[in-house]
């Protein structure tokens, strides 16, 4: 009988930890050149461009559901916060208007996967224009607390930035000692397949090891199994079902759409799924499809810590 263990988010009470944000910052955060006053700020983006403020940008276009979430998880208010309608274009020349058409003091896109230079030229096209520009590449947990800090003193919310920096470090401190003497667990982080109906034939979709959701994995003592991106995006490695069970994972990690179970389909379909350790000791965990969620990201973070040591479950805060 196959069991399957099913994440669910609880919400989590801890004390709340304030950091200062002092001096400079490395490249990807923010510098300051007067310590009482906050501005002019530069920000060195994950494209390598160096963006100035003067003042607070006071309208921002978020690119993305994870930019707009991280906004408002540091306090920044919902009217200040515009999301992309469809400005994406063909032509630099459009996407200029399309952008302009929105009337933002910022565009700022957040990225959970990496950054790849095709996206830093298609930004670069805006760059020439009025509007300011940020890409930040947010693949490492630290990476995503320090811009809450950096965001927060950009856009007038320090002290929210600060807060949730300081609670996501703190609970990212708290799983490194909680696993420090444990033994490595090897993990599959199953994103999907590429045939549902036929994984056989197609292959399994894993999480490549340049994304945020392998960092969380990695903090949490997992081993990412896979080992190279030779097939795919960074973000989704396609083996072979036959590869996949050469791999011999302790855990599977799977993202599933509501109303969907994690393997239960390929098991009936194919025997072949019973081979793998990890499904004949039950150690299989469902996350839902939009994992990871910036708002939740502590939370998350002890969940799979919990589902890779179950031993663990309720003593991380």
């Amino acid at each position: 009988m196959i069991v399957l263990r099913k994440y669910s988010l609880s919400i989590l009470i801890v004390s709340s930890f304030f950091l200062l944000l002092q001096g400079c910052l490395d490249a990807g955060s923010v510098k300051t050149q007067d310590k009482t006053l906050p501005h002019p700020i530069t920000y060195r983006d994950a494209c390598n461009v160096e963006v100035t403020f003067e003042k607070s940008p006071g309208r921002i276009l978020a690119w993305n559901v994870w930019t707009r979430d991280l906004l408002q998880h540091i306090g920044v208010s919902e009217d200040k916060i515009v999301m992309d309608q469809g400005v994406g274009s063909s032509t630099a020349e459009g996407w200029q208007k399309a952008v302009a058409s929105q009337n933002p003091d910022l565009l700022l896109y957040m990225s959970e996967t990496p950054i790849d230079r095709s996206e830093c030229e298609s930004f670069q096209a805006l760059r020439s224009s009025p509007i300011k520009v940020i890409v930040s590449d947010q693949t490492k947990l630290e990476k995503v607390a320090e811009d809450m800090r950096a965001f927060g003193l950009l856009l007038g919310v320090e002290e929210g930035g600060n807060r949730a920096a300081g609670e996501l470090t703190n609970t990212m401190q708290n799983v490194k000692d909680a696993v420090r003497r444990l033994p490595s667990m090897r993990v599959a982080w199953i994103n999907g397949y590429s045939e549902w109906d036929n994984p056989l034939k197609r292959g399994v979709l894993l999480t490549g090891r340049q994304t945020l959701t392998h960092d969380i994995l990695t903090m949490a003592n997992g081993e990412n199994i896979v080992k190279d991106d030779f097939l795919g995006t960074k973000a989704n490695i396609t083996y072979t079902l036959k590869e996949f069970i050469s791999l011999e994972p302790d855990v599977l990690l799977v993202r599933v759409d509501p109303g969907r179970t994690a393997i239960s389909g390929p098991i009936d379909q194919y025997p072949e799924w019973g081979q793998i350790i990890a499904v004949q000791k039950g150690n299989v965990v469902e996350f839902p499809r939009e994992f990871p969620r910036v708002k939740q990201l502590r939370q998350e973070l002890i969940a799979v810590t919990e589902a890779l040591y179950p031993e663990l479950k309720n003593k991380i805060q």
